[in-house]
């Protein structure tokens, strides 16, 4: 089993955004459990959840451990779509508890989805770390399908500042995909947008 310094170990996991402890174990060996404890426990990295810890003080590294991305009011606020704060929300295909939960300090809330839902991303840099977030059209397309309550808010800036055509491809994507409630998702974009 290969061995590594601790001061090179935790140089090379400060550069991860995110990291598993069996990483940390592979290079370590079984003071993997502890070292990990002791260095959450002085404060010097943040559980996203289980296994999964970051050095980074910042709520958006969560969606690496989901396998997911971050959408919905937040990515709608990100995009200049709607101009109200909101909590993270970080959407994903994995089976995890869904809910609140605070990472860094910050609320961010976790909501599933079905892996159909899986496209339609843009990779942006939230406090120093790249961030898979849905671009523009999907955030409309996500904000129908999930009948969330700032639709109507955003549709109108929606209407100048989103890719019609592109909103077409992705209602069609999800129809192909299978996605059950696409015809929902084209009624409701097509009042919002205006023949979207």
């Amino acid at each position: 089993m290969p061995r590594v310094k601790y001061a090179d170990l935790l140089k090379r996991l400060e550069e991860c955004d995110a990291f598993h402890v069996s990483v940390v174990k592979a290079l370590v060996g079984d003071y993997a459990k502890v070292m990990v404890h002791k260095l959450h426990k002085k404060g010097k990295i943040v559980r996203l959840m289980k296994g999964w810890y970051t050095f980074k003080k910042t709520p958006y590294v969560l969606w690496i451990p989901l396998m997911g991305y971050v959408g919905l009011g937040h990515a709608a606020s990100y995009w200049g779509l709607w101009n109200q704060a909101c909590a993270i929300t970080v959407l994903t295909p994995r089976k995890v508890r869904e809910g609140e939960r605070f990472v860094g300090g910050e609320k961010v809330i976790v909501k599933r989805v079905k892996p159909y839902m899986l496209f339609g991303f843009a990779v942006v840099e939230m406090e120093g770390v790249k961030v898979r977030m849905s671009d523009k059209e999907k955030t409309l397309i996500d904000l129908a399908y999930f009948g969330h309550p700032c639709l109507d808010e955003v549709a109108e800036v929606a209407r100048e500042l989103a890719d019609k055509e592109k909103v077409k491809e992705y209602v069609e994507e999800l129809r192909k995909r299978g996605a059950y409630r696409w015809r929902i998702v084209r009624r409701k974009l097509e009042r919002l947008l205006g023949g979207a």
